[in-house]
């Protein structure tokens, strides 16, 4: 139960009968008390007493007409002094007489065996006297008019006794009632023989009453103790508690409200030893509807209560803030309500077993404005599908599990930027698109590929758009969100293909005049040693586009080294690890390079680990050449001078120049159709060294749809964050400005661009002291 029945006393309460009438007392009738009968009159007067039938003597027996009888004194004519009366109904008195009535001390015994011995006036009971009645019942005290009157005692054959005041023959006034029956006493106030008024009523099992009493009943403001400690203080109606009072129990609980018939009935509050406490309306000390529910740990449920709780619509708070708003079940939060916390956060949706789940919407204060999350959670978290708004205006919408993005999902940057893919553990990885609409220090793409842990990494295409409206495009391998690997590059200047590293490219590149370009690239220009072939072929070292250090313009063929190139040879890959040593350039090959050295060296053939390793031809700047076998950048000997090595770095372009000649020394005449043959094959097999990224590798399926979509949708949002930058430019223009506070400014800071200083202080709103602290920290200072 969620609220205790209110706590009875060790034994039940028993009022009994409290409430004695004297005048429902067996021998307390109207007669009986003396009101009419025992009359000491002879003749029905007390002044003319009759006249006897003959004249007596002093103390000589008179009989009167009546037959009554009179023995004693006379006065007058009159009965006076001592003398005996005897009634005709066996009724008789002995005692003094005066002027013809009973007055002074006497005793009258009537024929029911009721007797009384006192004072008498005039025929009646008259102050203090006894009366008994045979069946043991007694009076003693004082009398008026024949009946009880003033103080007095009575005692009943069963033992109860009254002593205290009496008024017209009825307890009345002050008196202690006992009942030797029941065992209680009252003492207390009485009107017409009911306990009346303000009374105390003490029971043999230790309770108490004290407080007010109506025709016997406790009726009114009183206060009823147990003797376990037990209090209630409050209303009592026919001899119930009834009304609004309070119950205090030993264990420090207590109820304060509405009873009913002992019950707690109504609105009413009950508070338990722990700091526990419930108020609302009971129903025989059950607690039915609305009211609310108060716990020591501070928690506190407002709503309608039944037998095991709240149920229905309520509101359930917290010590820490926190505050529910909707539906209870037994107390607990159930199936849909509003959740809002101290801090600002606020929850709408799903509940179940007080956590929220299932479909909500939580919206919470972050420094930078307002989030909100809307979707699906699962025991307090994100989990499922949703949505998230994030303060700085970055948006996901998508799956999540256990609180971060998982799944599929789209997430939106303030700064434009979108993606759309696969998500882990709060992370881009797997396949996706980003897209990015490009800044003041940053390039417009769209990239479609691969995701490791947030970064590009994998295969993938980035596509660049152009202002003359077409598309620069790689396709590749990027690492770390950096084009790195094998792969292709498409832009304005031509096509390249080969290995990139942090933007830097070792490949092949043709440009649109029909270049082409072998070697090392950085921002898609010659940077590194290369080899280009044009209309001559030009290797060496290149920075930015231009060669600073040629090797020469024009190679020949270098002397034969301790291994020989041979084409015919089968081209087999390495089996089971084990390298066969094949001269033939389609053996099993590590990466090629292109390279020259500071000393106008070059090398063209294999590498491992950035150093010479495998097949290779090495010519010096003196012109010899060796051609073979490397072994981390050591090889046997070195030949030279070289004859000819035209072709090493690949098939010249074009015929052959007749100039080149100069350069080649003469061989026998037998020797040079072979040689020149011999250097064709090893130009071919040494030019496929550069030639080593395979296409299909580094070519990812692209959806050129969703590219298209997303490179309008990147030109949209530039036009749009064109137009508002022209629009922002167009206010500051329109912001009043002092030219003096401008030549100020330009004074102060004569190193600062003077337009930057006054597009400064419009953006202030020509607040001069705001604008000249701006400038410090952001105006760079003009050197020129």
């Amino acid at each position: 139960m969620l609220v205790a029945q209110l706590k009875s006393a060790a034994k039940p309460v028993h009022y009994g009968d409290f409430s004695p009438c004297l005048s429902s007392r067996e021998g307390l009738s109207a007669t009986a008390s003396g009101k009419l009968g025992g009359a000491a009159r002879v003749q029905g007067s007390g002044a003319t007493p009759g006249t006897p039938l003959g004249r007596a003597e002093k103390g000589e027996l008179q009989v009167f007409p009546n037959n009554n009888t009179y023995s004693g004194t006379w006065l007058d004519g009159r009965m006076h002094g001592e003398g005996l009366y005897v009634w005709n109904d066996g009724s008789e008195y002995a005692g003094d007489f005066r002027d013809g009535f009973m007055w002074g001390q006497g005793e009258k015994r009537w024929p029911t065996g009721r007797t009384y011995s006192g004072e008498w006036v005039q025929d009646l009971m008259w102050g203090n006297g006894e009366m008994t009645w045979p069946c043991g019942e007694k009076y003693t005290g004082q009398f008026c008019k024949g009946v009880f009157h003033g103080r007095g005692t009575r005692c009943w054959p069963n033992g109860d006794s009254y002593t205290g005041s009496f008024r017209k023959g009825e307890q009345e006034g002050d008196g202690s009632f006992t009942s030797a029956e029941e065992g209680w006493v009252y003492t207390g106030h009485w009107v017409h023989g009911l306990m009346c008024g303000v009374g105390k009523m003490s029971w043999p099992d230790g309770r108490t009453y004290v407080g007010q009493w109506v025709d016997g009943k406790r009726h009114g403001t009183g206060c009823l103790t147990w003797p376990d400690g037990a209090r209630y203080e409050g209303q009592f109606a026919s001899d119930r508690v009834e009304g609004h009072g309070k119950k205090s129990f030993p264990d420090g609980s207590w109820c304060e409200g509405a009873f009913k018939d002992g019950h707690l009935h109504g609105h009413c509050t009950y508070h338990w030893a722990d700091d526990m406490e419930f108020e609302g309306l009971w129903e025989n000390s059950a607690v039915v509807g609305p009211g609310t529910h108060r716990f020591s740990d501070g928690t506190e449920i407002t709503g309608d209560f039944e037998s095991r709780g709240a149920c229905g619509e309520g509101v359930k708070s917290w010590a820490n803030g926190c505050e529910y708003t909707g539906r209870l079940v037994h107390n607990q939060i159930h199936h849909y309500g509003v959740l809002k916390w101290p801090d600002g956060r606020c929850y709408v949706g799903h509940f179940k077993d007080e956590a929220m789940h299932g479909v909500g919407m939580l919206s919470w204060k972050g420094t930078e404005g307002d989030a909100v999350y809307k979707g699906y959670f699962a025991d307090n978290i994100f989990h499922g599908h949703g949505s998230l708004e994030l303060p700085n205006g970055a948006l996901y919408e998508g799956d999540f599990r256990c609180g971060v993005y998982h799944g599929r999902g789209k997430f939106h940057w303030p700064d434009g930027s979108t993606y759309s893919g696969d998500w882990h553990n709060g992370e881009m990885e797997g396949r996706g698109t980003l897209s990015h609409p490009g800044g003041d220090d940053t390039e417009c793409f769209v990239y479609v590929g691969e995701f490791v842990e947030g970064e590009m990494q994998g295969c993938g295409c980035a596509t660049f758009p152009r202002s003359d409206g077409e598309v620069d495009q790689y396709k590749g391998d990027f690492q770390c969100s950096r084009i790195q690997g094998c792969g292709s590059l498409t832009d304005a200047s031509g096509s390249r293909h080969g290995s990139f590293e942090s933007g830097c490219t070792v490949g092949e590149k043709i440009d649109a005049s029909g270049q082409v370009f072998r070697g090392s690239m950085a921002r898609d220009v010659a940077h590194g040693p290369a080899v280009m072939y044009g209309a001559k072929v030009t290797a060496g070292f290149w920075h930015n586009g231009a060669c600073q250090s040629s090797l020469r313009e024009s190679l020949v063929s270098a002397k034969m080294g301790s291994k020989v190139f041979s084409a015919e040879e089968s081209a087999e890959p390495n089996v089971a690890g084990k390298n066969k040593q094949q001269n033939g350039v389609a053996l099993a090959l590590l990466p090629g390079a292109v390279a020259d050295c500071l000393t106008c060296d070059a090398y063209a053939g294999q590498v491992e680990a950035g150093k010479k390793h495998g097949h290779g031809i090495y010519v010096y700047a003196d012109d010899t050449a060796f051609k073979g076998e490397w072994s981390e950048e050591e090889h046997p000997r070195k030949e030279g001078p070289a004859p000819e090595v035209r072709g090493v770095f690949g098939p010249a372009m074009g015929p052959k120049n007749k100039d080149d000649d100069d350069d080649v020394e003469e061989e026998d005449d037998e020797d040079v159709p072979k040689k020149t043959g011999e250097s064709a094959k090893e130009a071919k097999q040494l030019d496929s060294l550069t030639d080593f990224v395979d296409e299909d590798k580094v070519t990812s399926k692209v959806d050129t749809k969703e590219v298209e979509a997303k490179l309008n949708e990147l030109k949209k949002k530039k036009e749009e964050a064109e137009k508002e930058a022209a629009e922002r430019e167009k206010k500051l223009q329109q912001v009043r400005i002092c030219p003096d506070d401008l030549e100020l400014m330009c004074s102060e800071l004569p190193l600062c661009d003077r337009a930057a200083l006054e597009r400064l202080l419009r953006m202030h709103d020509g607040d001069l002291i705001a604008a000249l602290r701006s400038a410090v920290r952001t105006i760079p200072i003009n050197t020129s």
